[in-house]
């Protein structure tokens, strides 16, 4: 997909990937269900193509699966109103506050009131130019924690959105996923690597 800049892969065990070709990165990952039943899959020569309106269809014996690529969702009417100006990657909901923080790959975190719908906060620049790409809330719902594609974690306060802590994953990987062991005052943290990423929980650095 040259105006997006992708090339999706297929492999054997019905994942679609799609990557980046400038980062050389992957981008997102797709589970295929085909309804095989007793049947195995044939996928045949002609796996992938393009179709008019910018669809992706796989095919596999009889079937046919099709994915929406790259589609602008354009504003509903003149009184829509977007959240932010870059796509999203999370969203969480914060059950001790009522509020939701979502983040974009502008590397900016917005925080709602869930009852009003009024934004509470706004960070920006949260990773520098580098895409937030992992957020989670601490087991308080006091902290938020982000991580990004460069491999860097920094955890915020919810109400003033101060950065209290910053950490760095080894080799600078991407990261995946984030979370709060409370029990064990560690963050937690996953990358592309497959491997773990263990930090201090420094509560002292954070009054």
């Amino acid at each position: 997909h040259r105006e997006q800049g992708l090339v999706f892969s297929f492999s054997q065990d019905a994942t679609l990937c799609a990557w980046d070709v400038f980062e050389h990165t992957l981008v997102q990952t797709i589970s295929v269900r085909f309804p095989f039943s007793q049947r195995l899959p044939d996928y045949g020569p002609g796996i992938l193509a393009w179709l008019p309106g910018n669809s992706l269809t796989v095919t596999c014996n009889e079937y046919l699966a099709e994915y929406r690529v790259g589609i602008p969702v354009q504003p509903a009417g003149r009184w829509a109103v977007t959240s932010h100006t870059h796509p999203l990657c999370a969203a969480l909901y914060n059950p001790h506050f009522h509020q939701v923080a979502s983040g974009d790959e502008g590397s900016v975190v917005n925080v709602w009131d869930i009852h009003s719908g009024s934004r509470a906060l706004h960070f920006t620049k949260c990773h520098g130019k580098h895409e937030i790409t992992a957020m989670a809330l601490d087991s308080a719902g006091r902290r938020l924690l982000t991580g990004s594609r460069r491999g860097d974690i920094k955890v915020w306060n919810c109400m003033s959105g101060q950065c209290l802590q910053h950490m760095q994953t080894p080799l600078d990987t991407e990261v995946t996923g984030v979370m709060h062991l409370l029990e064990r005052s560690r963050f937690l943290s996953v990358g592309w690597n497959r491997r773990i990423a263990t930090f201090r929980d420094e509560p002292d650095l954070q009054e």
